[in-house]
């Protein structure tokens, strides 16, 4: 649904239940999480994202702030995944990228000793790490960077709880 500039996630909860995580209680379902992410994957990222929960049952001030609070909890460790799996990337790609180098240099040298196939393997097995960083840098860390950014649009989004009547 759409408001002016305003994209509107829609969820309709039957039960109480729904919002928590069946093994913490403080914790969102991750299903409803999952599908929060779902509607938003087709909203541009120009827009703002409200997200109405609709529900068929009375929720106090205090469980809306506490669904609120989960909502915000679920994506917002879900940046933090993503931050730390970067950092831990960010250390791989140069390390891979200095294997590359290094057995590409071996490969020099040792084609000077010898013309068999050793030189040619250190070459392959060095220019697949370089390719590797690259092609993470190129293709694989937009694609994390785009989703970094719909994380947090919905950690920043508008809730707005709605009750339905029967």
């Amino acid at each position: 649904m759409k408001a002016k500039n305003n994209e509107i996630i829609e969820i309709v909860v039957d039960e109480k239940e729904d919002f928590y995580n069946q093994f913490n209680l403080h914790k969102l379902s991750s299903e409803l999480g999952k599908y929060i992410y779902e509607q938003e994957t087709g909203i541009p990222l120009k827009s703002n994202i409200s997200i109405h929960i609709k529900t068929r049952f009375d929720l106090t001030a205090k469980e809306k702030n506490e669904i609120m609070d989960m909502i915000r909890e679920y994506f917002g460790l879900n940046i933090q995944e993503m931050l730390n799996y970067e950092k831990y990337n960010s250390v791989r790609k140069v390390v891979l990228f200095i294997l590359g180098i290094i057995l590409i240099f071996i490969s020099r040298m040792a084609s000077q000793v010898s013309d068999y196939v050793i030189p040619e393997v250190f070459l392959i097995v060095g220019w697949v790490a370089i390719c590797e960083v690259f092609e993470n840098i190129l293709f694989i860390q937009p694609q994390d960077r785009f989703k970094l950014l719909r994380y947090r649009k919905l950690v920043k989004c508008k809730i707005i709880f709605e009750q339905e009547l029967e």
